[in-house]
């Protein structure tokens, strides 16, 4: 609208500027072609003017009528105006000091034309027009029956506007666009008084727009003749922040959304603040705001979450929301959601949007009380300080409050760098093992602290393709706790122990003398320097690693007894499949070993049978001090033991 009114503006400049110099003229056609003739010096294009007519009086008094100024050839619209007539009063006093305030403007059955390709510009003429402030000031409009065509070939915009309306009386003007805007088929309807806006004397605006999937309805008042004091109550929904952009900004994608607030305009200022509403199943409040600066312009935020769905941070990393009964997701989220099951990946291997970092800052605090998360380690709150500088992402810090402890992480995003550069430094800190099994019952299975400390460094332009290429270290400690111990005997295929526990004593805790895991991350592939589970009653060495590229798991786990069994079937077990599908099996070699010794035992003596499966306690306990020494050497922080 504001290209439309520096238009129609532009036009009165011209009529009410030329007209006023030549005001002692008699009415006659040499009248019209005087003006006509200047309008083609001021524009280089052919103009006609049926009619001219000047009065003097409390005002000068100025209309003409049957207007016709061409557009160049490459436009689509043949005019860039006509129509039946331009009528205006302009005070006499303002144009002494070079100014033309119209007291009065009528404008009647006017049809514009205004196209953009590139740098040319149906309302950019020969002449260098004069880029200050406008020395046109309509106070009164009365628009009939007059409509915009408006074309930006680059933006792929192309909208028919429609505008009516009259002065005083309790009358209004009227705007109806339909069309596309940036690609998106758009609908506005809009309507305020007729009376211009001043500083002094707000005009009332109402107005209803509907952008591909987003709609919005808007009351409130604007000082300005455009966008300058508006301050208006907002109300948005749609099935993606992200479409927003099209707006110029550089949004996240999202679940869908619905939120309202208060929308101010000052100084070159959009706040949206307070404001409040739901994304996905989350609600969302606080103030937002959008700061045009230069070289780049700020997003700068300040959000909180009461109840946080964990899902609805999915769109953030390029994953889609759940989808699944009670989740909320858009049609086209669904089907993104199907086809990512359909490939079988798991981590999310759309791009992150980084191309889009350079266009806009951003300085982003969020925090949430709860965070819903069922059937997973549960988060009891989280916080981060998310900004984006020159392309530079960074989440520092980014908190989470879980199983009773805390995740800590600073995470960092070279989006400048070809291909992006990232890094992660993330510390965990007092987990409980039994929080982080929310499924296992009273935390029978396991109980102790979790430690660790996790630095990668990785490049690409999605989640998977960091994953990919990251390299680094993975240090994880267990101080003290217990375990179940018929897990464990489970784990080492003892069905002795597991039906002397299930018919006597029940699921006992196994005291778990330490826990310490330590991979190395090389270009994406995940090895075990050490890994031990040892536990008063079995040592559990694991060898092998996980490759992130290709979402892999190679890992076996191999038992050692530390005391004696009949019915012991223990071999190594075998943790492999992808992280959709693990699958874990007992090594079969020394399976089978101890099989054909039992059925060939068998054939001499049944009693000899259980000689192969009578297991004598080979483990040992492992150099937990040393683990933990070598471990908390390499960032890992626990507390000692108490004995």
């Amino acid at each position: 609208m504001k290209v439309v009114h520096r238009a129609l503006l532009a036009t009165l400049l011209i009529f009410g500027a030329i007209v006023a110099a030549v005001a002692l003229l008699a009415d006659s056609r040499a009248l019209e072609d005087f003006v006509e003739k200047r309008i083609e010096a001021r524009t280089g294009r052919d103009a006609h003017i049926g009619n001219i007519e000047i009065r003097i009086g409390r005002c000068l008094y100025v209309a003409a009528e049957d207007l016709r100024i061409q557009n160049p050839e490459w436009a689509k619209s043949p005019m860039l105006a006509e129509g039946t007539a331009i009528r205006a009063c302009t005070a006499w006093l303002p144009l002494f000091i070079g100014r033309a305030d119209l007291k009065e403007v009528r404008v009647e059955n006017i049809r514009l034309g205004l196209e953009r390709e590139g740098e040319r510009a149906t309302w950019k003429f020969d002449e260098e027009e004069d880029e200050g402030k406008s020395r046109v000031r309509p106070l009164h409009v009365s628009i009939i029956d007059s409509a915009v065509y408006f074309r930006d070939r680059d933006e792929k915009t192309e909208m028919n506007i429609k505008v009516s309306g009259g002065v005083g009386g309790g009358d209004e003007v009227r705007l109806e666009a339909t069309g596309r805007f940036r690609d998106a088929p758009m609908q506005i309807v809009a309507s305020t008084p007729a009376q211009m806006p001043t500083p002094n004397t707000p005009a009332l605006l109402t107005a209803s727009a509907v952008l591909g999937r987003t709609t919005a309805v808007a009351v409130g008042r604007f000082k300005e003749l455009g966008i300058d004091g508006m301050d208006i109550q907002l109300a948005l929904a749609g099935d993606d922040l992200a479409e927003l952009n099209r707006l110029g900004i550089n949004l996240p994608e999202t679940p869908p959304f619905a939120l309202r607030g208060r929308l101010v305009y000052t100084a070159d200022t959009w706040d949206f603040s307070p404001f409040e509403g739901r994304i996905g199943d989350s609600d969302i409040s606080g103030r937002f705001a959008y700061i045009v600066r230069e070289p780049r312009p700020l997003l700068r935020a300040d959000l909180k979450a009461h109840l946080l769905d964990f899902d609805d941070l999915g769109p953030l990393v390029g994953a889609p929301p759940k989808t699944k009964a009670g989740e909320t997701a858009s049609p086209e989220q669904k089907a993104k959601a199907q086809a990512i099951a359909a490939n079988g990946r798991v981590l999310p291997d759309k791009p992150l949007g980084i191309d889009k970092w350079p266009r806009m800052d951003a300085d982003v605090r969020f925090r949430a009380d709860r965070v819903l998360r069922p059937n997973a380690v549960p988060v009891d709150g989280l916080n981060t300080h998310l900004t984006i500088t020159d392309a530079k992402l960074q989440l520092k810090p980014l908190n989470f409050k879980m199983a009773s402890g805390n995740v800590n992480a600073d995470i960092t995003i070279e989006g400048k760098s070809k291909p992006p550069r990232g890094s992660a430094n993330i510390g965990i800190d007092k987990l409980e093992l039994g929080q982080m099994f929310p499924q296992l019952d009273n935390q029978k299975a396991a109980a102790g602290k979790l430690y660790g400390r996790i630095k990668l460094d990785a490049h690409g332009e999605s989640i998977a393709q960091l994953a990919g290429s990251a390299n680094g270290e993975i240090t994880l400690m267990v101080n003290g706790g217990h375990m179940s111990a018929l897990l464990l005997e489970l784990a080492g295929l003892d069905a002795g122990e597991a039906i002397m526990i299930l018919a006597s004593r029940g699921d006992k805790p196994v005291p778990l003398r330490c826990a310490i895991a330590d991979f190395n991350v090389k270009d994406g592939q995940a090895t075990s320097e050490i890994a031990v589970i040892d536990t008063m009653d079995t040592l559990f060495n694991v060898e092998g690693g996980v490759n992130l590229d290709e979402e892999a798991l190679d890992l076996k786990v191999d038992p050692k007894p530390k005391d004696q069994s009949i019915l012991s079937f223990r071999t190594p077990l075998l943790v492999g499949g992808h992280f959709n599908d693990p699958s874990v099996r007992p090594q079969a070699g020394p399976l089978v070993v101890r099989g054909g010794a039992v059925v060939l035992l068998a054939l001499v003596n049944p009693i000899l049978a259980l000689a192969p499966l009578i297991e004598t306690g080979p483990g040992e306990n492992s150099d937990c001090g040393a683990f933990a020494q070598r471990a908390r050497a390499e960032g890992v922080k626990s507390k000692p033991q108490k004995n």
